[in-house]
């Protein structure tokens, strides 16, 4: 009933007065009229109804249409994302990559803060099982599904396999680390001298050795997360499977291990205010180039 859009009359002292519109009956009400008394009538209406019964009925009517707007909205709100399409090269990867955390941006950032304080808690046990809570929830957002903080701890669903293969790749970069630290040591040795600007080379020498240490079997095992958390499999499984993908383009997954890795610490330049944004990025590229690597397998 559009209150607004209808011709009224009502009766006072007897008299039958209209035609006006329900904002002056409304006026009426507030100024001396006792709605329960005032009789009033719709233009088109055979019989007088008392005003309360009309103002009842409309707030009825009202508190009805907001139910199913609010429905509605609801719905809508429900209603899941699209699922991004596979695409191939670093390049389209990043791209989506982006895509998956601008989309639940708060929510990435909130389960990387969970990452990053909840790990020196658990003496970094914890670490490989949150991190695949990550590729967990970077899954979701290709495939449109919802994305939730606490989805990050679905991890520890997976946290052998995850934490083997952590283990494993650590143990793997260790001899390339080693090398730095051994260049360092007989550089320090044929100088003869350890000044600071040496005890500062070593520091960044094992740290580059560490990390270039990790890109090489990153790249060997460049989908073994996705595939464990994904289809369920076993460290050697995932790691073979990953392989046997990976082999046959071995250097630019070394690259783009190289580059989504820079990319997912950059945050660490401004004082870690950024690294839990950036650091879900690694896994979001790697989830981006699995569907499209594995797709049809």
């Amino acid at each position: 009933m559009n209150r607004a859009q209808a011709i009224w009359f009502y009766q006072l002292g007897g008299k039958a007065l209209g035609p006006v519109a329900w904002a002056e009956i409304e006026a009426l009400i507030a100024d001396s009229a006792d709605e329960a008394d005032l009789l009033v009538a719709r233009g088109g209406d055979d019989a007088w109804r008392p005003a309360a019964d009309v103002v009842k009925e409309m707030e009825e009517v009202e508190d009805a249409e907001e139910d199913e707007a609010g429905g509605e909205e609801a719905t809508a709100e429900a209603e899941p994302k699209a699922p991004l399409v596979p695409a191939h090269g670093l390049g389209p990867w990043l791209s989506q990559a982006w895509q998956i955390i601008r989309g639940d941006g708060g929510t990435f950032f909130s389960a990387g803060i969970m990452l990053i304080v909840l790990s020196p808690f658990s003496l970094l046990l914890c670490l490989p099982a949150l991190h695949a809570g990550l590729y967990i929830m970077a899954l979701k957002g290709f495939r449109g599904e919802k994305v939730e903080a606490g989805t990050v701890f679905e991890g520890f669903r997976h946290f052998w396999p995850a934490f083997a293969l952590y283990l494993v790749m650590s143990l793997l970069a260790m001899p390339v680390a080693a090398l730095g630290l051994l260049a360092v040591a007989i550089t320090t040795l044929v100088t003869d001298s350890a000044t600071p600007f040496l005890g500062q080379l070593g520091v960044l020498s094992l740290s580059f050795g560490f990390w270039l240490g990790l890109a090489l079997p990153g790249a060997v095992a460049f989908y073994a997360m996705p595939l464990i958390v994904d289809r369920d499999m076993g460290t050697w499984e995932a790691v073979k499977a990953s392989w046997a993908v990976t082999r046959a383009d071995f250097l630019s997954h070394v690259g783009m291990q190289v580059s989504l890795s820079l990319i997912s610490g950059v945050g660490l330049l401004a004082c870690f205010i950024f690294w839990p944004f950036s650091l879900p990025l690694l896994p979001a590229g790697q989830v981006a180039a699995y569907e499209y690597q594995f797709r049809d397998r």
